[in-house]
Order: C-alpha cells, then sequence, then structure tokens
C-alpha cells in the first residue's frame, strides 16, 4: 500500500473540512482508483468527484494513468463563472 495525499479544492475541501486528505491504494494504483477511493471517503461529493479532473505531477491525468510513490495529486472541480 502506498499513501497518497490529495489536494483538494471548492465544494470538495468543505465537506472535507480540510486542505488535504490521505489516501492508501495498492501499488501501481490508477487514477481511477483514486477517484473511486474518494468518492468512498467524501460520498456527499460523490457525483462532483465524478466530474473533477484528477493532476498528477501538476499535469491533467485520464483515469488510466498509473500513480508513483511520490506523486503529488491534486483533485479539482469543474469551475463556473459568471
Amino acid at each position: 500500500m502506498t499513501e497518497y495525499r490529495v489536494l483538494l479544492f471548492a465544494q470538495i475541501r468543505e465537506e472535507a473540512g480540510q486542505e488535504s486528505l490521505p489516501i492508501a491504494l495498492p501499488t501501481n494504483a490508477t487514477v481511477s482508483d483514486l477517484r473511486k477511493a474518494l468518492m468512498e471517503r467524501l460520498p456527499k461529493s460523490a457525483s462532483l468527484i465524478c466530474q473533477s479532473m484528477i493532476a498528477v505531477d501538476e499535469a491533467y491525468a485520464s483515469d488510466n494513468v498509473c500513480l508513483k510513490e511520490k506523486s503529488r495529486i491534486a483533485c479539482i472541480p469543474p469551475v463556473s463563472g459568471g
């Protein structure tokens, strides 16, 4: 198992009550695995997490990207402007 610290933003951060969340995943986990774990930890934000972009090492990553042990990860929900 590897523990990742996921930076959270906007409504997802509000539900978590903190800026980041530790998530433990098996070795060779993907962004998809991370997304599922986030939805389990933050069920009220599950639909928002589904729509969010996941950044790995400061670049947006598709769900099939494998996470590395020291990856910097952020969950960035969609933004609306006005």
